[in-house]
């Protein structure tokens, strides 16, 4: 039984799990598309100098993370912890500069794995700590804006370009 995961420059992948006569087979139908050309050590050094020196990308729609998910790749645990995982996906993934606590509660309630009613009460206590811990900043009355130094920490964390 054998079992790998290949990541090419670009980030798709292969996995496979079975046995040897399996994976000829797999490999036979894919016809070394998998692999690419082959490259020199020099092309390799090249393209690695050339990555590293890459932006990260900016999410799309077809990229986009539920809060749950970002809130799992994240971490996150604490009531607080949602509030930002929510703001961060209106935020980097749906193109919000703004947003209301009501959107965001909305978004909190769709992380099915950790929202609880008690988050819903202690709403307004999460807006606080958040605006004290320099996190979060209230535009106007009612409407949210992740800290810029937030962003770009949630960002860097998820491989996503934040929003200027």
């Amino acid at each position: 039984m054998m079992k790998f995961r290949m990541k090419n420059e670009s980030g798709g992948e292969f996995e496979f799990e079975g046995d040897a006569k399996a994976f000829n087979a797999v490999l036979g139908k894919l016809g070394g598309s998998v692999f690419g050309p082959i490259r020199t050590q020099h092309d390799a050094h090249a393209s690695a100098a050339t990555a590293s020196r890459r932006a990260p990308e900016r999410p799309t729609s077809r990229d986009s993370m539920t809060t749950n998910a970002i809130s799992v790749r994240l971490g996150f645990k604490s009531g607080p912890d949602l509030f930002l995982a929510a703001a961060t996906k209106l935020t980097l993934y749906d193109e919000k500069e703004t947003f209301t606590r009501s959107e965001v509660l909305k978004e909190m309630s769709s992380a099915t794995s950790f929202f609880t009613q008690n988050h819903r009460k202690n709403l307004s206590k999460y807006v606080q700590k958040l605006i004290a811990d320099k996190r979060l900043n209230e535009r106007s009355k009612g409407l949210y804006v992740l800290a810029m130094e937030t962003r770009t920490e949630i960002a860097q964390k998820l491989g996503v370009r934040p929003p200027q």
